[in-house]
């Protein structure tokens, strides 16, 4: 909207005679919008109400590029360590704080970080010993953790 069209909204809402909220709902203004125009046109006039274009905002939390070299170049001097270690080993030595998470992002994007390797086995067709009454049948569930695989017995009812 040009400044002269915000002008033309104000004075419209300010004519007439229904509640502010109901005009605003009707013309498909935020009321917050209409009081933040209302403000800068008693401050400034049109001046005040005209589109201007705010720069790019830089985040308060961002990562710049220099640090994010920095991730980088301790990640390439110590290839044996987590990302959890290498954000301590920042954080305690460059003048920064850094979020593991962020040191994971940034090594991932970078290749310093393989893909997971999912290990696997197929389902049978059938089972091997059908039951042959109620709650006769284990289950367990089981998943490959570093070091081994792990198995969770979910049920081991058995019917007297």
């Amino acid at each position: 909207m040009t400044a002269e069209q915000k002008r033309m909204v104000l004075e419209e809402v300010d004519r007439r005679v229904v509640p502010k909220r109901l005009a605003l709902r009707h013309i498909g203004i935020a009321p917050s919008t209409y009081y933040r125009w209302r403000r800068a046109y008693e401050r400034e006039g049109l001046k005040g109400v005209e589109d201007c274009c705010s720069g790019p905002r830089r985040v308060w939390n961002r990562v710049t590029d220099e640090q994010r070299d920095i991730v980088i170049e301790q990640a390439l001097l110590h290839p044996q360590e987590p990302p959890r270690q290498i954000a301590f080993m920042v954080t305690d030595t460059c003048g920064f704080t850094i979020a593991e998470s962020t040191v994971y992002r940034i090594l991932k994007a970078k290749g310093l970080i393989p893909d997971r390797e999912v290990r696997g086995f197929p389902a049978g067709d059938e089972y091997f010993e059908k039951p042959t009454r109620v709650n006769e049948q284990w289950q367990i569930d089981a998943t490959y953790m570093k070091g081994g695989w792990l198995g969770l017995v979910l049920s081991d009812k058995r019917a007297g």
